[in-house]
């Protein structure tokens, strides 16, 4: 919502989660409320700007209405997000244009077997996979599955592969350079890394060895030693 006061234009959120004794009950709750609404007022004075106004009429001040305490009583809480914005603002600068992107991609590349309905489903993932093989594919399964109607066939494309991104994106950030999940395997016991997957292998190998001491049994137990 916005709030028109003085002339000035100010952005505001309602959220559900309480302030008590001051404090916010989910600090990373209010951060995100925060950039939310830096965006919002960057987007709002954009907007002025294209119209002609001036865009500083956008309050740099934004107001989140959270409950107080334990009850439904709403409270105001008005704070500055300017820092906010030209980090929102350095962010999108960032983006790479549409056009460039369109235009650096050979005419080849294309979904139309992927959207043909007519094709069977394996060859369209096939296809799929081919297409996002050649431009990139990030695959996060926290974020996607929830919000996006591909996340299947990602899903499917580093199942195939055994992609460490297939177990989440802070295992996968902490692989880089490993191809597999079996590769992992590999380096856990010991095998010589290639120099660029040198930086994860060592952390790899150590954690190998503690996984084969925790599991490690007397061999007189009927079971084989790790």
């Amino acid at each position: 919502m916005a709030i028109g006061v003085n002339g000035e234009i100010i952005v505001g959120e309602n959220k559900s989660w309480p302030v008590v004794d001051g404090r916010p009950t989910d600090e990373d709750a209010l951060g995100s409320a925060l950039d939310q609404a830096a965006t919002y007022v960057l987007l709002g004075r954009r907007t002025l700007h294209e119209a002609g106004a001036d865009p500083d009429r956008v309050s740099g001040e934004v107001v989140l209405i959270t409950p107080r305490n334990t009850g439904l009583t709403p409270v105001l809480h008005r704070q500055s997000v300017d820092a906010r914005i030209r980090r929102v603002q350095r962010l999108l600068n960032a983006v790479p244009d549409v056009s460039d992107i369109a235009t650096s991609i050979p005419a080849s590349v294309t979904f139309d077997q992927v959207a043909d309905g007519s094709l069977p489903e394996a060859a369209r993932l096939e296809a799929f996979a081919e297409v996002t093989d050649e431009l990139g594919r990030v695959y996060e399964p926290a974020n996607c599955l929830t919000s996006c109607g591909f996340a299947w066939a990602c899903r499917q494309c580093v199942f195939a592969a055994a992609d460490p991104a297939l177990v989440g994106g802070t295992v996968a950030r902490a692989l880089p350079n490993i191809a597999s999940l079996g590769r992992v395997a590999e380096l856990g016991r010991g095998a010589p890394p290639s120099a660029t997957e040198a930086p994860a292998a060592a952390p790899i190998e150590r954690a190998g060895r503690l996984y084969d001491e925790v599991m490690a049994v007397n061999p007189g137990d009927g079971r084989r030693t790790a």
